[in-house]
């Protein structure tokens, strides 16, 4: 696999995405971006308020707009970037992607154990709260996780043990801090 200074996280819900994204970033000392935290931190609204308020089309155009926007403001910097759990479903995204030679990393979570993880913040992710829903929204989405260049299993692994995975299978170097 060639050597690539843009990891992007995609996968379900409670997959990890953010909190594997930050410890591959603190690991290469590279910058982290959180698209979700990014586009709430711009329109000072959640991703559910954001949803629920604009719908479901209005929401992507927007969450396609903010990681051009977020590229940008990268200026070509080692980074690592976490997407929300439907923005890789969306076309324009998975361009944009391509656009920038990303290295895309689908972190694989079961169902069950993605449930379990979201359940200690209640409220958080009321998709996950009817299984069947949950379910079906699953596997929707798995075909498009699937394309990613490379997949890695999480269930039952700490975060550090995913990031060291990622690292070491998408060929990443540690910035020097001197070269800074």
């Amino acid at each position: 696999m060639s050597e690539s200074d843009l990891v992007v996280l995609v996968g379900f819900m409670g997959s990890g995405k953010s909190t594997v994204g930050r410890e591959l970033a603190r690991v290469l000392n590279w910058s982290f971006f959180d698209l979700d935290a990014f586009i709430e931190g711009r329109t000072g609204k959640t991703i559910a308020a954001l949803f629920s308020h604009q719908g479901e089309s209005a929401f992507r155009k927007m969450e396609a707009q903010s990681l051009r926007e977020l590229f940008e403001m990268r200026e070509d910097e080692p980074a690592v970037v976490a997407l929300g759990g439907g923005a890789f479903v969306q076309e324009p995204i998975r361009q944009i992607l391509r656009d920038q030679s990303a290295c895309v990393v689908h972190l694989d979570v079961g169902l069950e154990e993605a449930m379990r993880r979201c359940a200690s913040a209640p409220g958080s992710r009321p998709l996950l709260q009817d299984r069947d829903r949950a379910m079906l929204l699953y596997e929707e989405r798995l075909p498009f996780y699937r394309t990613a260049e490379l997949r890695v299993i999480t269930d039952g692994k700490q975060p550090t043990e995913v990031a060291k995975e990622i690292a070491a299978q998408c060929e990443l170097q540690a910035r020097n801090e001197e070269m800074e």
